[in-house]
């Protein structure tokens, strides 16, 4: 699991192009930027608690994808068993097993197909939600004036010092050392 994170935390970071570096390089260069940084930090800090809570807290998509079926559904027998889904469902393979569960053929080859078409709906729809809140934090930032990606590689630098910048680099082993020492609060070594 340590390994997984820390490819997704160097994924991340490489991705983003967030630069630990030139963050630091920046507010450490400027204390009127500072002083808008704390200005901005709690409506930023109160959006990011929004993204970091769905982490912790995933969202029912499976449930609402087949309540919302049911809700849609002209057949009365199949809208009375869709509407009364658990509230727990959360991956599309939980969806399928509970409605495999609950329903017979031949409505079930039926429910099925149109589930998925659902699901994927949810879906967008939620992450668009988490995109507005990323947005949202991200014009926080900016409006403070501090650059946290940065999108344009300048001509004179390869696309591989771009990518493999140490700063880059940096931020990946900072966003996977939250793994590694959330492992270690408990007295265990990590091995």
């Amino acid at each position: 699991m340590r390994w997984v994170t820390a490819f997704i935390a160097f994924a991340l970071a490489i991705g983003l192009h967030v630069n630990s570096l030139e963050l630091y390089r920046q507010l450490s260069g400027s204390p009127e930027l500072r002083a808008k940084l704390i200005q901005s930090a709690d409506a930023t800090l109160q959006q990011a608690g929004v993204i970091v809570a769905e982490k912790q807290n995933p969202k029912p998509l499976a449930s609402e994808a087949i309540r919302a079926m049911g809700n849609g559904s002209t057949d009365e027998d199949v809208k009375k068993l869709l509407v009364n889904v658990p509230d727990g469902l959360i991956t599309r393979e939980e969806g399928r097993k509970w409605l495999d569960k609950t329903l017979q053929q031949p409505k079930l080859v039926e429910v099925l197909a149109a589930y998925d078409k659902q699901f994927e709906d949810v879906t967008l729809n939620h992450l668009n939600e988490l995109r507005v809140s990323y947005d949202e934090v991200k014009s926080s930032l900016n409006t403070a004036g501090i650059q946290v990606t940065m999108p344009n590689r300048p001509a004179n630098i390869s696309i591989l010092e771009w990518y493999l910048h140490p700063g880059v680099l940096m931020t990946g082993l900072f966003l996977s050392l939250e793994r590694l020492s959330g492992s270690t609060r408990c007295g265990s070594w990590p091995t």
